[in-house]
């Protein structure tokens, strides 16, 4: 189960490393949704707990 998240998470880092600077990214924290900046969003994403 562990292993399928950190697949999972890699591939949507992956993701956002190849999306322009510019686009517009949506981070979910608990019921609030913000927009992120393209290198938040890798920061967040790569300190979240599993």
């Amino acid at each position: 189960m562990k292993e399928k998240k950190n697949k999972e998470k890699e591939r949507v880092l992956k993701f956002l490393e190849k999306l322009p600077p510019d686009r517009k990214i949506y981070y979910r924290i608990g019921t609030v949704m913000v927009e992120v900046t393209r290198e938040e969003a890798i920061r967040l994403l790569e300190k979240e707990e599993n």
